[in-house]
């Protein structure tokens, strides 16, 4: 007879045994995008468009680059956690999971990258 509830034994035994926290930290990466695009969308939106001197101007102020580079990373790291799902529930070949898995992960890295130092450009130069 055991004493365990189905609680304490069913926790922890999902299929990679990591399902509980990789779904809260989706959540938490989602809800702090919601300001972070309310601040995107009326900071760093009006500047599409505009001509180069206006840009500059707009990212050399430290808070519309703070906001754009948040923005930048939050969706870079709710991406990569979006697609590791698709990738583990749809490709069933442990090779093929783990190479979707790598080039997600470096493919995403890479764009936040990339956006990170046009931003640090834009600010500077």
């Amino acid at each position: 007879m055991s004493y365990i509830t189905d609680r304490k034994r069913a926790q922890g035994h999902g299929s990679a045994k990591t399902g509980t926290e990789h779904f809260i930290a989706q959540r938490m990466s989602a809800v702090a995008l919601i300001p972070l695009i309310i601040l995107f969308i009326c900071y760093v939106a009006p500047l599409i468009g505009e001509p180069l001197d206006v840009v500059k101007a707009g990212f050399s102020n430290f808070w519309v680059s703070l906001i754009a580079a948040a923005t930048t990373i939050t969706v870079g790291l709710h991406l990569v956690q979006g697609l590791q799902v698709v990738v583990e529930d749809y490709i069933n070949h442990k090779f093929l999971r783990a190479f979707g898995l790598t080039k997600v992960k470096y493919g995403v890295g890479f764009l936040v990258l990339a956006t990170l130092w046009a931003l640090i450009v834009l600010a500077l130069g």
